[in-house]
């Protein structure tokens, strides 16, 4: 009874802030339904609706910071039609099994160990690799959407200062890569433009699935007025 309690609760507060923030509610369900994606679907997580509000068929420019498997790169290429996202994720690193000749490219970071936490097999390595980025590979096909294996702290050097309209942050959400991230976002983003960023808490608890570090840089620039 507690757990579904907490849950409508958290649905009350969500509803409550897409409100305070004027959002479009009716546009959300409409974007969300027309991609056979449920308003109130307890899997559905919440990113998708912030992006929903925000779809549109202008010619935008889009980064994504953490592509993983692409799906969310998917949504963002299916709601936003005519613009370009760009995703960036660290390259894969070529891994070559003992005594033997072949090798075989693995995702990095916790990208494909998060998915298998608590069973992964590293004598299957090879097979859970290729099935990863097959995955991505599908999901990245579509003609506006530009994948690029690089390390974020880079960015600048790729892309130019204040050229993105909309930045989803959403690679390694600890220090020092979500500060790098965060910056790297700062840097790219146009004026007025909007920066998303992933599992943000405002207090971190000792069995939280993320960290409460990507809000202190969000609060620190806040203060500084470089960001509202």
């Amino acid at each position: 009874i507690d757990f579904i309690s907490d849950k409508n609760k958290k649905k009350k507060k969500n509803i409550d802030l897409i409100n305070k923030l004027n959002f479009n509610k009716e546009k959300i369900e409409s974007i969300l339904s027309k991609h056979e994606k449920k308003f109130f679907d307890e899997h559905l997580k919440w990113h998708h609706h912030l992006f929903a509000n925000f779809s549109s068929d202008n010619q935008l420019k889009i980064l994504e910071i953490g592509t993983y498997k692409g799906e969310t790169t998917k949504f963002l290429a299916n709601i936003f039609p005519n613009s370009i996202i760009t995703t960036i994720d660290l390259p894969d690193k070529k891994f070559m099994e003992i005594n033997q000749s072949d090798s075989f490219k693995v995702p990095l970071g916790a990208q494909l160990l998060s998915d298998n936490l608590n069973s992964i097999d590293f004598t299957n390595l090879k097979e859970l690799s290729n099935i990863f980025i097959e995955t991505r590979k599908k999901n990245l096909e579509k003609d506006n959407i530009n994948f690029i294996q690089i390390d974020s702290f880079h960015a600048i050097e790729i892309f130019q200062k204040n050229s993105f309209d909309f930045i989803w942050v959403d690679g390694n959400h600890i220090m020092p890569q979500v500060a790098f991230d965060i910056f790297q976002a700062f840097h790219l983003c146009k004026k007025n433009g909007y920066i998303l960023c992933d599992d943000i808490v405002m207090k971190h608890y000792r069995k939280a699935t993320s960290s409460s570090e990507g809000y202190i840089i969000i609060k620190g620039l806040t203060k500084k007025n470089y960001i509202k």
